[in-house]
Formats: structure tokens, C-alpha cells, sequence
């Protein structure tokens, strides 16, 4: 949806290219990129064109001029200056002497020398209009303020401050014009699950993972029994729901969270239902969230060790790799004394995971003892040179950068370095910032 509405924008906003050129003489008639902008219609074409103009909508909703000389956007019918149409902003006001075509340029001064352009009076542009129109009209035209300066009008497209279409905020734009909002996709790119178990359960709540029964619709031959029981056809609900592994292993996991841990119904629906904050503890809660992705994962891999490997797992080395995975999930998070169980029932539901967690050794009262920095940067001693190097991100794992320089003992820096590498963790961030600065020194 959002890469078709990608490509319409493409088209009117870059029309000298090849592709544009062509698209414009075959499916556009030639048309201008105003009237192009407002096509209606349909017509069938290549499987990119058919996509684009699918979801042209989302441009031509969400687009606008910026006003120049006013000779393209039309007065009424026309978003412009990132506002709504004026047709639709005040009510009655289609229904007045203005020509539903008219352009922007016709209801200004052409002779204003002032930075801004000066609007008509409104008696003017609708004399023959109840007052609270022409008091609604000049209300909406004091908002649109479009300078003097010489230029063509622009198409732009929604609400940031660049007015570029981008595929973030055309997804945005979707996910708020939908009545409901499916929350099954924040859960599965929650930041607590790893990156490929959210990868895992996307394929998996659409079943594109290649089970024997889809394997089949893709006309693969070969063994269709389930690997890991040998008793049922191969599915992906057989592997998480009435496979007895499966079941064994949500057994494990209802015992230890005294909540129903089994895949029930279909994978979407379970993962639509699993339950976000069962618990009072921070802590619990965040372990019952990683347990449908990491047990559906710890199964698929087994799955695929038996058939690729020709190695099967008792169904305790599967529980002790599962149990693993959550142990190192919730280790490498902050947590604070608040976090862990208070109640007795929920103290007993975390002593039954056996996962030792320090609790943290900094108080309120002393924390700012132990994470005090120096006051001020103290330079080497003669003949000895310091790196000083730091990593930055955005979001973690997210972009990351480093940077860092070499000084003497009086503090002078003799090198200087930054740099990029892409997408990775904070303390990838630091080593490569510390590996620059050794390899320079």
C-alpha cells in the first residue's frame, strides 16, 4: 500500500524521468501534473501501475500546494499552504459566486508590494454571502500567509514540516485513518522481543513459514508427517498447538507462570489475545510477554534441527534452551528494586523460573555517589597520549555512530575522528569507537 502510493508520488513529482515520461504518454494522456494529481477513474496497466493507482488515494488526500504565484492551485477545490480545501473548511461556501476552477492569484492584490501577499476583501470575493461565510472565509485566508516571491506553485505532500511524501509517515497516516488498530503488531515488534523471534512471528501469524503443508501449495514433494512427533500432518498450528512437544512445553509454562501458557485456536488469535499486563510486577510482566515468540522459535528450531541436521533434542534440553533464551533477555535489561514481585503469590511464580537477577545495588540515597562523572577532563602525563572516544545511537539496538580524538599532555588534540556503522547495539557503538582511536594511535 505504502510503496504503490510511493511510486504515484514519484510520478507526479518527478515527470522528466524515463519511466514518468512513459507512464504519462500510456496512462496519462498527456496530461498536466495538476490534472494528473486529480485523475479519476481507473485503468488497468502493468502490476506496478495497477499498485500505484490502487493507492493513489493516500496522495491525493494527503497532498497540497505551496502557493507561489497562484496560477495552479485552485481557490476552493485545492488543499494549499498544508491546509484543507476551503470548500470543505466553510460550510456554504461552494454554494457562492466563485467558479468552482478558479485560482488562488484571482483573490489577491497583483499589486501588493508588502513581504505577503493581501487578500480581497471578503465582500468581495463572496459579496453575495451571509456574513458568518465572508467572517469563516477571512478567519481561514489570515492562515494561509504566502509570500511575494516569484516561483511556480508546488506540490508538497503531508503534514511535516518538509512536505516530502516518506514511506514513515505514509505508514503512520494509514495506521490512523484505520477505524481500529490492530495491536497484534506492536506486540510482535515489541522492543523486549529479539529482532528475528518478531521476524519469526510475523511469518508465522500470516503462515508463510515453510511447513510441509505450505511447501506443498508451492509444489515441493516430500514428507508431509510433523518431525518432531511423527504422528500428524505437518502445519503450524499442529507444531504449536496438538503436537505433544508443543503441549509438553506449554505444560512447563503454565506450571511455572500459574497462567494458561498454550497456543489456543489459531497462532494470530492467541498472539491477539495473549494477555499484556497479567501481574503487578514489571519483571513478570515482561518475562509472560517473551514467552509465546521464544516458544514458538525454540520449536521451529528444533523442527529444523531434526530435518536438517538429523539431531532431536529431549524435550528437556528444549525447555533448557527456551528457559535460557529468557534468562539472557531479562539479564541484559535495568532493572529497579520495584520491578521485582512484591506480592507472596507473584514471589513464588518468579522463584519457580529459578533465574537469578541481581537486584540493584544503587539507592536513591547514594546513586548519585556511584554515578557521579568527573567534573573536568584531566589531560596525560608528559609523553603519554589519551584517547577519548564515545558511541552514540538511536534507539538500541538503532543508527549508530562514534567518534573520538587523540591528545597530548597539554590537552591539544593531534587527531580527530567520526563515523558511521549503520545499524547495531550501544556497545557496538563504543567498541568501534575505541578500535578507531587504538588503530589511529
Amino acid at each position: 500500500m505504502v510503496m504503490g502510493a510511493k511510486i504515484w508520488w514519484k510520478w507526479l513529482s518527478n515527470p522528466t524521468t524515463p519511466w514518468a515520461y512513459l507512464w504519462t504518454v500510456k496512462y496519462g494522456s498527456n496530461k498536466s501534473m495538476e490534472e494528473r494529481l486529480r485523475m479519476s477513474g481507473t485503468s488497468k496497466g502493468s502490476v506496478i501501475w495497477n499498485s500505484a493507482i490502487q493507492h493513489r488515494d493516500i496522495i491525493q488526500k494527503h497532498s497540497f500546494w505551496e502557493v507561489k504565484d497562484g496560477h495552479t492551485a485552485r481557490f476552493l477545490e485545492d488543499p494549499w499552504q498544508q491546509l484543507p480545501n476551503l470548500k470543505d473548511t466553510i460550510p456554504g461556501i461552494a454554494d457562492q459566486d466563485i467558479q468552482q476552477h478558479e485560482k488562488v492569484s484571482r483573490f489577491w492584490d497583483s499589486h501588493n508590494a508588502q513581504e505577503h501577499r493581501k487578500w480581497k476583501e471578503d465582500r468581495h470575493i463572496i459579496p453575495h454571502s451571509p456574513e458568518q461565510t465572508q467572517l469563516s472565509l477571512s478567519t481561514e485566508l489570515q492562515k494561509r500567509k504566502i509570500l511575494t516571491s516569484a516561483g511556480w506553485d508546488t506540490l508538497r505532500w503531508g503534514y511535516e514540516e518538509k512536505g516530502t511524501f516518506t514511506t514513515r509517515e505514509a505508514y503512520k497516516i494509514i495506521i490512523k485513518e484505520k477505524i481500529i488498530k490492530d495491536q497484534l503488531w506492536d506486540r510482535i515488534w515489541n522492543p523486549s522481543i529479539w529482532p528475528k523471534v518478531s521476524t519469526f512471528l510475523w511469518l508465522i501469524s500470516h503462515n508463510r513459514i515453510l511447513t510441509w503443508d505450505n511447501l506443498r501449495k508451492r509444489n515441493f514433494a516430500g514428507p508431509s508427517i510433523c518431525p518432531n512427533c511423527k504422528q500428524e500432518e505437518e502445519s503450524a498450528l499442529h507444531l504449536m498447538q496438538s503436537c505433544p512437544m508443543g503441549r509438553k512445553l506449554c505444560e512447563k509454562i503454565t506450571f511455572r507462570c500459574q497462567k494458561d501458557g498454550r497456543v489456543t485456536g489459531d497462532i494470530k488469535g492467541t498472539l491477539h489475545t495473549w494477555p499484556q499486563v497479567p501481574y503487578k510486577s514489571k519483571l513478570l510482566n515482561t518475562l509472560w510477554q517473551l514467552i509465546p515468540g521464544l516458544l514458538m522459535w525454540n520449536i521451529w528450531k528444533e523442527r529444523n534441527r531434526r530435518i536438517f541436521k538429523d539431531q532431536a533434542q529431549p524435550i528437556e534440553q528444549i525447555w533448557h534452551g527456551l528457559h535460557q533464551n529468557i534468562k539472557e533477555t531479562l539479564s541484559i535489561k535495568g532493572w529497579s528494586k520495584e520491578d521485582f514481585p512484591s506480592l507472596p503469590q507473584e514471589q513464588a511464580i518468579w522463584d519457580n523460573w529459578q533465574i537469578q537477577l541481581q537486584h540493584p545495588l544503587i539507592s536513591k540515597d547514594n546513586s548519585s555517589k556511584h554515578l557521579e562523572s568527573p567534573s573536568s577532563w584531566t589531560p596525560p602525563p608528559n609523553n603519554v597520549y589519551q584517547i577519548n572516544f564515545d558511541g552514540a545511537l538511536k534507539g538500541n539496538p538503532g543508527k549508530i555512530g562514534f567518534r573520538g580524538s587523540i591528545r597530548n599532555y597539554q590537552g591539544t588534540p593531534l587527531i580527530t575522528y567520526v563515523g558511521s556503522i549503520g545499524w547495531n547495539t550501544n556497545n557496538a557503538a563504543e567498541l568501534e569507537g575505541l578500535w578507531r582511536g587504538l588503530n589511529l594511535a
